[in-house]
């Protein structure tokens, strides 16, 4: 089990996604071909696990066949490096890197605490590998629903919420053949973050423009500040958000500085695919996708010696039309849903109930209370200033306008319930904030401009083939280290049985939900036997190891509804939500149908 789910990573987070942007021949460095092959595998998978869940055939076997398939298609690419001597091939890697770099003693400490914040999350996110699952909604709804698509259907109750990450999480599941082992879908969660810092690292090489460097911490503290840390890597769809947002201006950023404008054409069209990942990703995303034609124009087309809007019309056109042919059929087919009343439109609940009651200016008010007390008062001067010193670069220009403040203004009048619906619009901030605090210390200081040279490979890996005559470790081949490496990994996932993998599973998984109310209820089923089922609409108990066995689920909206449910022989308790209960129904279990054994978080 643990080798099948190390397998379903290298599917979810690498393989379609690098063999794609092979295919569409793809430049800039090892370190964008890495950010997008992880955004295109993501969206890759989704495309696959959809259209399979709808043909009914989403099996292991043909999972098996398309990640063997992709597997020999990487080794068939490849076959000349791995027949290429590994002294050399590593000599070769290293040599991508040679450049000068030439400093001043601000930018060479501004590089080096990007590089810390970057393998300081890394090596915290390998840390938690091991963890499930366990904060609120990634358990009840995204990994919930991921279940849904690793049983070949598609996912109930999912109101509007589009399903990109859902879809990926499946993919562990059905690698294993079970569902009951989250460690795998949780453990991949951390790169989203991780590809976001890297991303705006790679901006600062591929356009010359030092202000990413910054960027990069000042997107971290705002994300640890806003979403938490826990909240980073947690299952939740904010932080996958916030990368697909980011990373379609990112390749947009590629696009403005490739030379020769097919390669631009490729990396525009990529975006336009990026873009689609956000939509598909959460709702939120939709606005990332609406603006991207805009964004192309600005930042791409209308810079090129031919910036005629008519000259370009085709291209505009066929990235809309990418758009439209991933984005459309999820949205068109829950609204076909909510027509059926299969399912329920919660939109209106979240721009309105969750408000309790304020009026705009209020939300407005309260919007930014909430940002300030996240970034405190001074971290929020200090970002408005950096960001206003920014708007003399074009390219921030435009993202603040069309991008941040919009975004900005919807979240604070409609999502402003929960700051981690502000997610998205973070990055741009952040590489804003950087560009503006550089641009700040260049008129301040006494030191020179930093600019950031832009490094190209030699050669393309795949023409590597040279073999060195020389040396004690001649014989030593890529292909041989490769193998070896390979074998060791089988050898540790064989040591991992089963068996350790479900205990780890099963411990962890009585804390989901709400830790302290799971407790209560351990402590008091544990000196209460008996085959007694309880009646609930506390979310979490499906999952509860024991627990979830003797429970069924119950409504609380009226009275008739909760004693349909209540009223069965075998049901004998009942736990329910003060907040989702009706009045009648409190009253009914206050009065002698009931005797209260404990209360715990409402």
């Amino acid at each position: 089990m643990a080798l099948l789910g190390l397998l379903s990573i290298l599917q979810i987070v690498f393989l379609p996604g690098y063999l794609l942007a092979r295919i569409l021949r793809l430049r800039g460095g090892v370190l964008a071909m890495l950010i997008l092959a992880f955004a295109l595998s993501l969206v890759a998978n989704h495309a696959m696990v959809a259209g399979l869940v709808v043909m009914g055939i989403y099996q292991p076997i043909i999972i098996y066949l398309v990640f063997a398939a992709e597997t020999a298609t990487f080794l068939w690419i490849h076959r000349g490096l791995l027949r290429a001597n590994a002294i050399d091939a590593c000599r070769f890697r290293f040599g991508d890197f040679s450049g000068e770099l030439r400093y001043s003693p601000l930018p060479r400490m501004l590089l080096a605490a990007a590089l810390v914040v970057i393998a300081g999350f890394a090596l915290s996110g390998i840390a938690q590998i091991g963890q499930i699952f366990q904060q609120w909604d990634a358990v009840v709804s995204w990994n919930r629903w991921a279940i849904d698509w690793a049983a070949n259907r598609l996912p109930s109750a999912t109101s509007l919420y589009p399903q990109l990450l859902p879809t990926s999480i499946s993919l562990t599941y059905v690698f294993m053949q079970t569902s009951e082992v989250w460690i795998f879908a949780k453990a991949f969660q951390f790169l989203f973050c991780l590809m976001l810092l890297l991303a705006m690292f790679d901006a600062a090489r591929t356009t010359g423009t030092f202000g990413y460097v910054p960027g990069v911490f000042i997107t971290y503290w705002l994300l640890v500040a806003v979403l938490r840390f826990r909240m980073i890597s947690s299952g939740y769809a904010d932080m996958p958000l916030a990368f697909f947002s980011f990373a379609a201006v990112y390749t947009l950023l590629l696009a403005r500085h490739a030379e020769g404008a097919e390669m631009r054409q490729r990396y525009v069209m990529v975006g336009a695919v990026l873009a689609a990942g956000a939509a598909l990703t959460k709702q939120t995303g939709l606005y990332i996708a609406a603006v991207y034609p805009l964004l192309v124009w600005l930042l791409v087309l209308r810079s090129g010696q031919q910036g005629d809007l008519r000259r370009h019309a085709g291209t505009l056109l066929r990235v809309a039309l990418l758009l439209g042919i991933l984005v459309t059929p999820w949205y068109l087919y829950k609204f076909a849903e909510f027509q059926a009343a299969r399912d329920r439109n919660n939109t209106a609940l979240l721009v309105d109930d969750f408000h309790e009651g304020r009026s705009l200016p209020q939300r407005m008010f309260h919007a930014e209370s909430m940002v300030t007390e996240a970034i405190t008062p001074v971290g929020a001067v200090f970002l408005l200033l950096a960001i206003g010193v920014a708007l003399r670069d074009p390219v921030q220009r435009w993202l603040m306008g069309l991008v941040v403040v919009p975004l900005g203004l919807i979240w604070a009048a409609a999502f402003s319930y929960d700051l981690r619906n502000l997610a998205s619009i973070l990055p741009f901030a952040g590489a804003a904030a950087g560009t503006g605090l550089l641009r700040a210390a260049e008129w301040l200081g006494p030191w020179k401009k930093a600019s950031c040279t832009v490094f190209t490979p030699n050669k393309a890996i795949a023409e590597v083939v040279s073999v060195r005559a020389g040396g004690p470790l001649r014989w030593l081949r890529v292909g041989h280290f490769a193998g070896l490496v390979a074998l060791a990994v089988v050898a540790a996932c064989l040591c991992v049985s089963d068996t350790t993998l479900r205990e780890c599973q099963s411990r962890q998984q009585r804390m989901v939900g709400i830790p302290e109310l799971n407790q209560r209820l351990y402590a008091y089923f544990e000196s209460h036997g008996g085959p007694a089922v309880m009646a609930t609409d506390y979310q979490a108990m499906p999952f509860l190891p024991e627990l979830g066995s003797r429970s069924v689920p119950c409504i609380c909206e009226t009275l008739n509804s909760f004693r349909s449910i209540h009223d069965r022989p075998e049901v004998r308790y009942a736990l329910v939500r003060h907040k989702g209960a009706a009045t009648a129904v409190q009253e009914y279990l206050d009065g002698p149908a009931g005797r209260l054994i404990f209360e715990a978080r409402g």
